[in-house]
């Protein structure tokens, strides 16, 4: 608040000085003028008093006067010095000449540039001031801006990281169920003649897939080679097309073993080796395609020519997995 007085108060000292100076100079030349010219019967008096000074000071000469000169009388005293009294008038007349020599509208426009430099001082630094803390404000908008920059990417990477753990939870999702096996009987009599086995899918997912591509097969090898082979061993025209919903089961096509050849697998002669894969999409936009693969060696656990035999099955290495675990990519779908 003092300062806003002190400020409203220099602005009034200045408008009253703009508005004063031009009539204070006008009032000055008036009086100046009238001082220096004077009045008609002032240089009547004087034009007078010249023709009589000049009348007396002209002598009357006569032919038989002679004109001489008369020495005048010499005073002891140095005609250079003065007495006190004149000296010290004449000191007095210097300082009243000094000071009589400036005009009041002088002063005024002194005091007026006085006035106005402090007030441009004090401009000067209410200017800086505000300069300064512009300058501040500048540098905490950078930090706001960098904050604000790095509270959006935060958002950004917890909405990405929202989706990856939205699409990973409630994307579909295909793994196998428990392979079905199950008898074949000689037509008219009891007595089996080979057993089937199928694989099963299941979405363990809370959304159903989308564009699903499956197929699956069966190899027979001496016990002593490894499982090396190709999944997609058929012709694509093979493949199956299905639909799982979530928490539903698709079961794969049925592929049978003989009973000689479960015989020699029990008596650890052959392998028998049931695989298959499923390629798919899931609801969610932007999501790379899925595949889950599964390979398994059967184990006969009891008597295959009974209809309780049992069968066990054995995951086998590297051919088991989901997404990235497979060993071949999800093919593109091809309708």
């Amino acid at each position: 608040m003092r300062g806003h007085t002190v400020g409203r108060g220099l602005n009034a000292a200045l408008w009253a000085f703009c508005l004063l100076l031009p009539l204070a100079a006008h009032s000055q030349q008036a009086t100046s003028n009238h001082i220096d010219q004077p009045s008609a019967s002032e240089e009547a008096q004087d034009t007078s008093g010249n023709q009589e000074t000049a009348h007396r000071e002209q002598p009357s000469l006569s032919p038989n006067v002679a004109l001489f000169a008369l020495p005048l009388p010499i005073d002891d005293q140095p005609a250079t010095e003065k007495p006190k009294e004149s000296a010290k008038a004449d000191k007095s007349a210097e300082g009243e000449g000094f000071f009589a020599g400036i005009k009041w509208t002088d002063a005024v426009i002194a005091l007026f540039t006085i006035i106005l430099g402090i007030y441009t001082a004090r401009r000067y630094y209410a200017t800086k001031g505000l300069w300064d803390a512009a300058k501040g404000q500048g540098v905490d908008m950078k930090a706001s801006i960098a904050a604000a920059n790095a509270a959006a990417k935060a958002a950004g990477d917890q909405v990405a990281l929202s989706r990856v753990a939205l699409t990973s939870t409630e994307r579909a999702f295909i793994v196998p169920d428990p392979i079905i096996a199950y008898p074949i009987f000689e037509e008219g009599t009891k007595t089996i003649t080979s057993w089937q086995f199928r694989i099963v899918w299941r979405n363990v997912g809370r959304t159903s897939t989308q564009y699903m591509v499956n197929n699956s097969g069966l190899v027979i090898r001496h016990f002593n080679k490894p499982p090396v082979f190709q999944y997609i061993h058929k012709p694509i025209d093979t493949n199956i097309n299905s639909f799982g919903g979530p928490d539903r089961t698709a079961a794969l096509d049925k592929h049978s073993v003989i009973i000689d050849a479960l015989n020699d697998t029990k008596a650890s002669m052959i392998s028998i080796y049931l695989w298959g894969w499923a390629d798919y999409d899931d609801v969610f936009d932007s999501t790379p395609r899925h595949r889950t693969e599964v390979c398994v060696k059967i184990i006969v656990v009891g008597n295959p020519t009974n209809a309780d035999c049992g069968f066990g099955y054995q995951l086998v290495g590297p051919f088991n997995g989901t997404d990235r675990e497979c060993q071949h990519r999800p093919a593109p779908y091809q309708s």
